[in-house]
């Protein structure tokens, strides 16, 4: 069965999180003061992959441009004072 997962992420550069084989993140967005990343997981599977999730904030540079890495959205916090973006290494 698929569903949605919510999982809580630092900001920080770099951090491993543990999702079902198969996880499709579909956004990241702050609730309550905490980047959060929203994945469509399959409940079922039980392997699981270490996903690498990268923050970067703007004008920050970007640690190691030759990894592969995904877009997955872009965070505001206090009305846009301090904005981060949201990637997985692929």
């Amino acid at each position: 069965m698929n569903a949605i997962w919510k999982y809580e992420v630092e900001v920080t550069d770099e951090q491993n999180i543990d999702m079902p084989v198969g996880s499709n993140i579909i956004s990241a967005q702050v609730q309550d003061d905490k980047i959060c990343l929203w994945v469509e997981v399959d409940t079922d599977e039980k392997d699981v992959k270490d996903v690498v999730i990268e923050i970067f904030g703007t004008g920050n540079k970007i640690s190691d441009t030759s990894k592969e890495r995904r877009f997955i959205d872009t965070v505001q916090f206090h009305g846009g004072a301090l904005v981060f973006h949201v990637y997985a290494q692929v």
